[in-house]
């Protein structure tokens, strides 16, 4: 490599299971070769990572550059003598994955709008500490159906099929245990080695193959099962049923007689319930093109899959090293202090390595000095966001930092900054005078009536009306729930074409009845995790009747603070029916378009005042750690629990 002579280092790993079953459309094969997967590193060049198989032919192997460039080493059949080749891996076939179109079983509890993950994102809750005893590696039970076009591309030798198919899916395994957390154990293959399937297009094939499996092969177990096949030539390299592994977990492969690692990486990825998603923020991905890489959001979603839904089975760390899994984050910064940024509270290791900072840029997008300070929880590290004070917010910025385990593998991952304004304040001494009134003692007349901050409350819940399409598990009840966790967003509709429209279809909109007059001092907006689906301006339409036109009052909203359950007062309104509609997208070139928001509620000014947090004097017993105190220490987080 650059000239040099370099080593692989390779130790022998087999991903087949104990019960490992390879047999024909007759049934068992009896004499099953033996496993060549081969796992290990490139010796000079820290970072890398190689999956490999001995086959009939010599080595294939992948090469996984720490740049994140892939080389593929593949037995040079023409030269013969163990000649190999080595060169930059091909990218697979784009915007050929017909995803978007299959539609689920009946019996399959998801949505069929194919444009969407299953279920979305949540914002990377799995893995909120970077130490090993919180983390988890699970297992995935996957087996191959090798169709008779595969079969003759592998030299038509039971051999060169086992060795083609275990090939393919250590690259996947390394993929998926790396990024993701979990670790594939192949169950079985079948290899048709006379045409079995009738089908002449992708989508016949995927429906006869998945009936196939769920009637006859119910003997081997898997989570997914992937039919290696030829391109049908319907412009299809692939397809997938989405958000069903673990009960309908079917996938094609129709590219180059049954080959190509990336494709199954992409289409497996949509059994796990990942859209294609994920362009943001390496440039592509699994979801996005079919790279080995699964991104931020994909990765939740197979680990919520993989953790919460099917309880997958714990398994020891991945043996071979492999670089950290860095997620994007997501700040908030006070313009005019210094902020300290936890950034490796959502990172983990497949190897159960310890993580630190490695690496961060010197200054920010904006001009933010960064530096790495070791005062996080436990003393891990964490950054030092020092930004330029004579900018005044608000405004967003942006940085890279790495993160790192002890033997030096490294990930470079953005962070996004929203960073807030703070208003400056005028001093003067003043006089109480009666009641409320303060005078100015300075004789410039610069009186002033004292009031303290508007407190508000929320109003009564309206009930819903007409409204634009959502999906079953983010519909328009999830914004009145007081869950964090639920969203409401329209089904990939983005922002409304039309004012006022009645179609369900065009963009993300809402019409609400309070029951009778009400009256609004201001409206509350949880946005989404994901910043691909922010709102970047809405209106709120009132009327007296359930009729909306230009006659109604109208205000619109210019949303900000996203991670924040934001307030936005406005004059005094009375009116019975309210219809929210959203007409800007904050990222304009996001190619997610289901907008909406967690929580979202109206409120009126209580006339209240917020007063001094008072002392505790006497209290009953309490947990360690939980004591009356955490009642008045504006820390959602902390509580006050009694000792049992």
């Amino acid at each position: 490599m650059n000239g040099k002579s370099v080593r692989m280092q390779l130790q022998r790993r087999s991903l087949r299971a104990d019960e490992f079953v390879l047999e024909n459309s007759s049934g068992v094969i009896l004499e099953v070769p033996e496993s060549r997967t081969y796992f290990g590193v490139i010796a000079e060049l820290p970072g890398s990572a190689v999956a490999a198989s001995l086959e009939p032919y010599g080595l294939r192997a992948s090469i996984f550059l720490p740049n994140g460039q892939l080389l593929r080493m593949a037995p040079n059949k023409s030269r013969g003598n163990n000649w190999h080749t080595i060169r930059v891996a091909e990218d697979p076939p784009l915007d050929m994955c017909g995803s978007d179109d299959v539609h689920l079983k009946e019996d399959a509890d998801h949505s069929n709008n194919r444009s969407v993950s299953t279920p979305p994102p949540s914002g990377g809750s799995h893995y909120l500490s970077p130490y090993p005893w919180n983390w988890t590696m699970r297992k995935s039970r996957i087996a191959f159906d090798s169709t008779y076009d595969h079969w003759l591309r592998e030299g038509q030798t039971v051999a060169g099929v086992t060795a083609s198919v275990e090939y393919q899916l250590a690259e996947n395994d390394l993929m998926c245990s790396r990024d993701a957390m979990v670790s594939y154990e192949l169950t079985g293959i079948v290899m048709r080695q006379t045409p079995f399937y009738a089908g002449t297009t992708s989508y016949a094939l995927l429906s006869e193959f998945a009936n196939e499996w769920s009637t006859n092969q119910q003997h081997i177990p898997y989570e997914s099962v992937v039919l290696l096949a030829d391109y049908q030539g319907d412009g299809i390299a692939g397809l997938a049923y989405v958000g069903t592994l673990g009960s309908w977990g079917y996938a094609g492969l129709f590219w180059d007689r049954g080959y190509s690692p990336g494709i199954i990486g992409h289409e497996v990825g949509h059994n796990w319930g990942c859209g294609h998603i994920d362009c943001w923020p390496w440039g592509g991905s699994a979801m996005c093109g079919s790279w080995l890489l699964y991104g931020p959001e994909s990765t939740d979603i197979i680990q919520w899959r993989a953790n919460d839904y099917l309880k997958l089975a714990i398994i020891d760390p991945y043996e071979t090293p492999v670089r950290p899994y860095a997620n994007p984050d997501w700040m908030t910064a006070d313009s005019q202090r210094d902020n300290e940024f936890d950034v490796l509270d959502n990172d983990y290791d497949a190897n159960f390595d310890y993580l630190h900072i490695s690496g961060v840029d010197p200054t920010s997008d904006e001009g933010a000095t960064l530096s790495i300070v070791g005062k996080g929880p436990g003393g891990r590290d964490v950054i030092l966001y020092q930004p330029d004070r004579t900018k005044l917010g608000p405004y967003s910025d942006s940085f890279w930092y790495a993160a790192a385990d002890f033997g030096g593998l490294e990930h470079w991952t953005p962070v996004t900054v929203e960073v807030n304004e703070r208003n400056l304040v005028a001093s003067y001494k003043f006089e109480e005078g009666a009641g409320a009134e303060l005078l100015d003692s300075s004789r410039n007349d610069y009186h002033m009536h004292a009031a303290g901050p508007a407190i508000y409350a929320d109003t009564q819940d309206p009930n819903i009306g007409n409204e634009c399409n959502s999906s079953s598990w983010e519909n328009s009840g999830n914004l009145f729930d007081n869950d964090y966790g639920s969203v409401f967003a329209s089904s990939d509709q983005g922002v409304v074409s039309t004012s006022f429209t009645t179609d369900p279809a065009d963009g993300t909109w809402i019409e609400l009845d309070f029951g009778a007059s009400t009256t609004f001092d201001g409206w509350r907006h949880l946005d989404q995790d994901s910043s691909r689906k922010w709102v970047g301006k809405s209106v709120l339409y009132f009327s007296p009747d359930s009729f909306f036109d230009s006659n109604d009052l109208a205000i619109e909203i210019e949303h900000h603070s996203h991670g924040d359950n934001v307030t936005y007062p406005f004059a005094a309104v009375t009116a019975r029916f309210v219809r929210w509609e959203v007409i800007e997208q904050y990222d304009q070139s996001s190619t997610q378009h289901s907008l909406g928001a967690k929580e979202t509620s109206f409120v009126y000014n209580a006339n209240m005042v917020e007063l001094a947090m008072p002392s505790v004097v006497l209290e009953s017993n309490s947990q360690a750690g939980n004591g009356a105190a955490n009642l008045f220490d504006n820390d959602e987080s902390s509580a006050f629990i009694s000792d049992n």
